[in-house]
């Protein structure tokens, strides 16, 4: 269950506004600016608290109430770093409270502190000021144990079958610190954001059930690539021939221009498509994950 705060304009799990019994109009990063989660509304939270009958703080008409202006790329980086955290094992969140992140996440809001994601987090804590040596020094594989993996793979995903460079851990190396060899396998960047902290057995077992659709991936990631070869080779071939022409007008470049937009339309076409599959993979695993943890 998701709610969206009315101050900072996030979607979070409600377990963010939850306090005690009850939920607050506010989320856990809001209040910790002193804000009065009594000041303001929230549809989301009231009505859930009136469906589940439990205590509501915050007014339950609408209001003119202030709001943070984040732009959309904001709310996006932010409601991302949350997630990661939330869902980041116990080790983690002993080595970094919740109280101490929330103030990097306010930092952020605020422009006070510069910040673009990594794609891994424990970097992206570290960027954030959080020293993790001491915790997390066992994830880190020299460039030569990653460039053995890899060519060991063949630059092959093991879970999907496509393109991959992510040395990824099978069993998660927060609860099994094995950094050893047997330990590691080649992962797309997808199927490792994806698999996250979940036991390799697991994942696999849950990979196995779209065996088909990964199939799918691989002919799509195929099929972008040779698109975009194509693109390539056809912007190469137009320069060429503008700067042999030496006129923008010329109208033997016609036929290049109307190549490209061809080429563009079906590439992106195909990559709509592309970004589907990869959506109902990830809510497929991520679903099933959730209801193996009920």
């Amino acid at each position: 269950m998701h709610l969206r705060c009315p101050y900072c304009g996030l979607t979070l799990q409600a377990t963010f506004f939850e306090v005690a019994e009850g939920y607050q109009s506010l989320c856990h990063f809001c209040r910790q600016r002193s804000l009065r989660a009594a000041d303001f509304y929230n549809g989301d939270a009231y009505y859930l608290a009136q469906a589940l009958k439990r205590p509501y703080t915050g007014q339950t008409a609408i209001q003119e109430q202030p709001n943070l202006a984040l732009s959309r790329h904001q709310k996006k980086l932010l409601t991302s770093l949350i997630q990661s955290y939330q869902t980041s094992p116990a080790a983690l969140k002993q080595a970094v409270s919740l109280l101490a992140f929330s103030k990097q996440v306010l930092a952020i809001e605020d422009g006070a502190r510069d910040f673009e994601t990594t794609g891994d987090f424990v970097r992206d804590l570290t960027q954030l000021g959080f020293e993790l040596g001491g915790v997390f020094h066992q994830n880190h594989l020299d460039y030569t144990t990653r460039q053995l993996i890899r060519e060991k793979y063949h630059y092959t995903c093991q879970y999907c079958g496509r393109y991959g460079t992510s040395v990824d851990h099978k069993d998660p190396v927060f609860i099994s610190q094995d950094n050893r060899l047997h330990n590691l396998t080649l992962a797309c960047s997808e199927c490792n954001r994806l698999k996250g902290d979940m036991p390799y057995q697991q994942f696999m077992a849950l990979n196995q059930q779209v065996t088909a659709l990964n199939q799918q991936l691989v002919q799509f990631e195929k099929l972008q690539q040779h698109l975009q070869q194509l693109i390539d080779a056809n912007r190469q071939q137009l320069a060429a021939q503008q700067h042999l022409s030496n006129d923008p007008k010329d109208p033997a470049l016609a036929q290049f221009r109307q190549k490209a937009k061809t080429l563009q339309f079906v590439y992106d076409s195909g990559q709509s498509d592309y970004q589907k599959l990869i959506d109902l993979k990830h809510d497929f695993v991520v679903t099933q994950a959730k209801v193996a943890d009920l």
